[in-house]
């Protein structure tokens, strides 16, 4: 199951990023990644992804506000494309599908933005979603 959700995680991401840099279809985005993804997605994880792209695509406004709630002196267009569409999987994520391993999300978040932000990125990430994690599930 960790499996799935991470690369269902990281396909999420990439089609974020992917629709925030180019625009177009958050859908079709995340589809064309699908299939193109090296080796082939399992099915829980094509779905998970596709759950994520489309709670975010529904409530695209309500997510970006609540992200910029939890920027200290920053707003949302202050981030770059990496670490906005980091922040917006995985707000999605933890506001409209609620994972019940929270801590292993975190972890995929973070796997993540070491994988493609820069040094900075992974810590930025975790300090953010550790504050969400604690105001959702109150840990």
């Amino acid at each position: 199951m960790k499996e799935i959700r991470a690369r269902a995680r990281e396909i999420a991401f990439r089609s974020l990023y992917a629709w925030d840099i180019s625009g177009g279809e958050i859908s079709s985005i995340a589809q064309e990644i699908i299939n193109m993804s090296e080796p082939p997605l399992k099915k829980d994880s094509k779905k998970y992804a596709l759950l994520i792209t489309k709670k975010f695509e529904e409530n695209i406004e309500n997510i970006d506000k609540k992200i910029a709630s939890y920027l200290e002196n920053w707003n949302l267009d202050d981030l770059g494309s990496i670490e906005k569409a980091i922040l917006r999987t995985a707000f999605t994520e933890f506001l409209y599908i609620k994972p019940k391993k929270n801590i292993q999300a975190i972890i995929d978040y973070v796997e993540i933005a070491n994988n493609y932000g820069n040094k900075k990125t992974p810590s930025f990430i975790n300090g953010i979603l550790s504050r969400l994690s604690k105001d959702i599930y109150n840990v």
